[in-house]
């Protein structure tokens, strides 16, 4: 039978090292980066905006002649989805 020993030490404080700004951004806000990182920008802005139920928009942006990528929080829309046996609406 393996024995532990218990050590009373400070608690770990938690690594939540976060890539991009994500959690403080408001509506209207938006941040730019190289061009390189808009594979894994993309990603990361889908992943965080379903968890957290909010719109990230991820496009390229030209800025006296540099090219960026840029994320944006926009609105979440209010969708309402209605349907019949032929169609489905959204408005």
């Amino acid at each position: 039978m393996t024995e532990y020993k218990l050590t009373v030490m400070p608690l770990i404080p938690a690594s939540h090292k976060r890539k991009y700004p994500f959690q403080s951004m408001e509506v209207g806000d938006t941040f730019l980066l190289d061009p390189k990182e808009r594979k894994k920008l993309a990603s990361a802005a889908a992943n965080y905006a379903k968890r957290h139920g909010i719109k990230l928009v991820v496009r390229n942006y030209t800025h006296e002649g540099k090219q960026y990528v840029a994320c944006q929080r926009q609105e979440l829309e209010d969708v309402t989805i209605f349907c019949d046996t032929d169609h489905i609406y959204k408005n």
